[in-house]
Order: C-alpha cells, then structure tokens, then sequence
C-alpha cells in the first residue's frame, strides 16, 4: 500500500537556528560546528558539516514534530565519511554550473567593454557597471538554486554518480525554487545579524556565531528535504534499499 500523503508545511530559518542551540548538548554542537566553519578553508570543514546535514535528514530532522538532534562526539568519524560524496558533489556541482552561468555574462560584459573602449563611451561604462549590479544577484540566486538540489541528493543517496541524476534535480527546483529562494533570503539575513553579533563580541563571538549559522543552513537543508517529499517530490534513495533516508515513510 503507498503511504499516506505527507503534510505540507513551510520551512522556518528560526527554526532551524534553535535547533543547534536549543538542546541540552547545545555547547558541545556549538563547539563542533564551530570548529567545522574554521575548518573549512581546508575543506574538512566542509566534510564535517555535509556529514551532519546527512544525520540530520537521516534522523527526519527537518519535520517540525521532529526533535533537533544533538552531534554525538563518539560518531564524528561517520559524519566526515557521510559527508565525503557530498563534498565531491557540490564542489563539481559548483564548477559546471558557474561555468554554465558565468561564461555567458562575461562574454556580454567584454563585448560591451571593448565597445566602450573603441568608442570612449563614459556613459557605457557607468551603464555597464549599474547593469552588473542585478546581474551579479541574479547570478548568485542562479548557483544557489542550481547547487542545493545536487547537494541534498548527495546527502540521501551516498553516492557520487547517483547525485547527478539531472531529472531529479530539476524536479526538486521546479517544486522548491519558491521556497528556497524565499527561506534563503530570510536565512542570510538572520545569519548575517548572528555574525554582526558575534563580531561586536570582541569579534571574538565571531567564532561559535559562525558555527551557529553552519549548523542552521544545513538544518534548513533538511527541512527543505522533507517540505519537497511533502509536496509529493520523489524520494532520492529507494526506501527498501539500504540508503541512508528511508524517505517515504514518517518514522
């Protein structure tokens, strides 16, 4: 028999905040995470970080009824092996869809500047750079939404070649563009006053403020995991199999 539709619900990036910090172990997450966001700029960081967010989809954390999980210090070897493909698979994700994107618009934008420069147009330069302006925005909304569907399939499915499955993905943006967009722009906003926070704190609260907005974004990711199942998105591992979500059924 298939199973019960799920409810639909909307994501909340407050939730999904409180849910690092709202635990009894909050400074243990804290902590970690924090580490994870200094670590990233060797990419281990990053590993870690992915790793939790399959934790947290594996654990249905990203349902409302759910309760946030905790990071266990005895398994943080499983989160950096969980977080392995999708490290992989963001960082090519990242790179085709920039090229795909970017190359494009700085065509545009070199054709224009050498018009300019053959014909000392000023004014084409100013409009130029204003133009630039929505560009680059649009731009950066293009790689988030291109990326993030790659990224949480990476996440479920534990597999490098499983997360390209383009029809999957371009089904996830179609049901979620609106949803991502819109939770995302709140997201960088709440993140963003966090940090501010922390920097005011003798930028010394830089730190656990980074480390909370990292262990946020990928409580978000899966909440927009289980939002796309509830609008009846197909479950990105098979639920017999023995895949790290089994993502048709509430558990």
């Amino acid at each position: 028999m298939d199973p019960s539709p799920l409810p639909v619900f909307k994501s909340s990036p407050w939730r999904a905040i409180q849910n690092v910090i709202s635990t009894p172990n909050w400074v243990g997450n804290v902590l970690w995470l924090s580490l994870t966001a200094l670590a990233s700029s060797i990419f281990i960081g990053y590993i870690g970080v992915f790793g939790y967010g399959a934790e947290l989809i594996k654990r249905r954390a990203g349902r409302p009824e759910n309760p946030p999980v905790d990071i266990d210090s005895e398994r943080l070897g499983d989160y950096f092996s969980q977080g392995i493909w999708a490290f992989l698979v963001f960082m090519v994700a990242q790179v085709v869809a920039s090229i795909i994107i970017l190359v494009p618009i700085a065509l545009i934008v070199g054709v224009i500047a050498a018009v300019a420069a053959a014909t000392n147009e000023e004014a084409l330069v100013g409009g130029t750079v204003i133009l630039m302006i929505p560009i680059v925005f649009l731009v950066s909304v293009g790689l988030y939404l291109a990326v993030t569907p790659f990224l949480i399939r990476a996440m479920v499915c534990q597999d490098f070649a499983k997360s390209f499955d383009l029809g999957w993905c371009l089904g996830f943006a179609r049901l979620m563009a609106g949803e991502m967009i819109g939770s995302g722009i709140i997201f960088a906003l709440l993140g963003a006053a966090i940090m501010l926070i922390g920097y005011l704190a003798l930028c010394v609260g830089a730190i656990p403020a980074s480390g909370i907005v990292v262990g946020g974004y990928v409580n978000l990711l899966a909440q927009w995991y289980e939002i796309y199942l509830s609008k009846g998105g197909i479950p990105a591992a098979d639920p017999e199999a023995d895949d790290i979500v089994e993502a048709s059924v509430v558990s």
